[in-house]
């Protein structure tokens, strides 16, 4: 199967899978704010150390890819800065990405139109207890800051 018939077989899977749950009422754990206002990267990367993980709590490294799916189909049900938010967490990353977003807002960061991911992944016990923090720029989709806290 070539890569454009994988594409584009994830990509009806995940339309029918966003159907299904929007038709459902079916939402994840995942924290979602459209307008999250106005923030510092300084308070976002506060926030990043201090978000619940709750959402993620009992899911281990092997189920991770799953539960980041569900959250990433819950969120294209969200609006645009859902669907925006979703498509940012898919392109470049790993099918099998073992982290879980547990906390997803659109904001001005630092004067920039921003996505912000916090995110739960594994620890080396497979947990997902530590954090990852992804700051993208809504409009280009670059990665204006990555980082992770133990």
């Amino acid at each position: 199967m070539t890569a454009k018939m994988r594409t584009a077989v994830v990509t009806i899977s995940l339309l029918a899978m966003t159907m299904a749950l929007a038709a459902c009422g079916v939402r994840t754990g995942v924290v979602f704010e459209a307008k999250a206002g106005a923030l510092t990267m300084a308070q976002v990367e506060q926030k990043a150390r201090t978000v619940s993980l709750g959402s993620a709590a009992g899911v281990d490294k092997a189920d991770a890819p799953s539960a980041r799916e569900k959250v990433l189909v819950d969120l294209r049900t969200r609006g645009a800065k859902g669907q925006r938010a979703a498509v940012l967490l898919t392109k470049d990353f790993p099918q099998n990405t073992p982290s879980v977003p547990v906390w997803v807002g659109a904001a001005s960061v630092d004067g920039v139109p921003s996505i912000i991911a916090i995110e739960a992944y594994p620890n080396k016990r497979g947990r997902l207890e530590w954090r990852r923090l992804w700051v993208f720029d809504e409009g280009s989709g670059a990665v204006r800051l990555a980082a992770s806290y133990h």
